[in-house]
């Protein structure tokens, strides 16, 4: 039996079964993994889905399945460059098929060699902690129906619920932790650290005014973060704008998400006592190579080993890229093997003329 993995297939049916074709996949004895934003923009979005369904795929979601699954239960309109009209015109038994399979699949993939999640994880989590986050992330969203994605997504895009949301009831921490989870899980690409002081998306409009509003005491009671270990210190916010090549703006605090060691490094040379002592940047790493996607502009960037960004722009005219996933505990002090791990086992050129 092997393990496969396919980036980012938005919508590229063609693609997606040559792929599957030239890795001689066997759904009776292999098992597949896809990376999100498995719908949106390519040409083929149903066609995608079914083939993933035939195949016994293992997906996580991305941040375009989420926008279709909100444009599927009315809490959105598509545009016409989304191509989700194959989807979207079905009758309402198909859309629910649709939709109820999409739900299933959560967010991270976890298996003994592998973490495989869209966009990205947060270096302060315990394996533990990822698993749980996960999983009641998964449990949660699987529930949703109309009344939650319109309640939810209905003419903004989600990370404004945490500028709406307060911390008055166990509701509303339950909802900022979900929040939070789905944005590192489905969109982050970049943290920076912040002070108190400075703009946030964890706690807005600042961490000092709401320490001012709720209280320090209260707040580490609540804990509403699942980010933010210490409310009275600075901490790695989301950066959820910018959209860029991988690189790191050493004077702004602004780092590619995976490169949290390179961070703590340097802000410790430039302002150790920001982070002596602060848990908020208590980074421990993974302890399984992480696989993702979303972000294409990684490609052809040097990685840290055991990061694996698996988008080859496939809907803007690149390729399809398919890895083979290792089966075993993996070595993360082995840095030549979890380079290896990076290294596409076939790929397939996109036939899409993208202008």
């Amino acid at each position: 039996m092997a393990k496969y993995l396919i980036g980012d297939i938005h919508g590229c049916a063609d693609e997606f079964a040559q792929l599957l074709e030239k890795i001689n996949f066997n759904p009776a004895e292999d098992e597949l993994y896809l990376a999100g934003d498995l719908v949106g923009r390519g040409p083929k979005p149903k066609e995608v889905l079914d083939l993933a369904i035939k195949h016994n795929a293992k997906a996580v979601l991305g941040n375009y399945d989420l926008h279709f699954l909100a444009c599927l239960y009315g809490a959105r309109e598509a545009k016409e460059s989304d191509n989700f009209d194959s989807l979207l015109n079905l009758n309402p038994e198909e859309k629910q098929y649709y939709a109820s399979w999409l739900q299933e699949q959560g967010f991270v993939r976890e298996d003994e060699g592998f973490y495989l999640v869209h966009a990205s994880l947060d270096p302060t989590w315990l394996p533990e902690q990822i698993t749980d986050i996960a999983q009641q992330a998964k449990e949660f969203f699987k529930s949703w129906g109309a009344e939650e994605f319109k309640r939810f997504f209905g003419g903004k895009q989600f990370y404004i619920n945490l500028r709406e949301l307060g911390f008055a009831s166990h509701e509303e921490i339950f909802l900022r932790r979900f929040f939070e989870s789905l944005l590192v899980f489905t969109i982050c690409r970049f943290r920076q650290f912040k002070t108190l002081e400075e703009e946030s998306i964890l706690l807005y409009p600042s961490a000092q005014q709401v320490l001012d509003t709720i209280g320090k005491d209260k707040l580490q009671k609540l804990a509403p973060s699942l980010l933010i270990e210490d409310y009275s210190k600075a901490y790695f916010d989301l950066n959820i704008g910018l959209k860029g090549k991988p690189e790191a703006v050493r004077e702004q605090g602004l780092y590619p998400w995976f490169e949290f060691a390179r961070a703590k490094a340097e802000r410790t040379k430039d302002n150790v006592r920001q982070v002596y002592k602060n848990p908020n940047f208590n980074f421990l790493g993974f302890k399984k190579p992480v696989y993702f996607g979303h972000w294409s502009l990684c490609n052809g960037f040097p990685l840290p080993p055991g990061f694996i960004g698996t988008d080859t722009s496939c809907v803007f005219g690149d390729r399809l890229t398919a890895y083979k996933l290792p089966e075993f505990s993996v070595n993360m002090q082995d840095q030549a093997f979890l380079l290896t791990l990076a290294q596409p086992i076939a790929e397939v050129k996109s036939t899409i003329k993208f202008n």
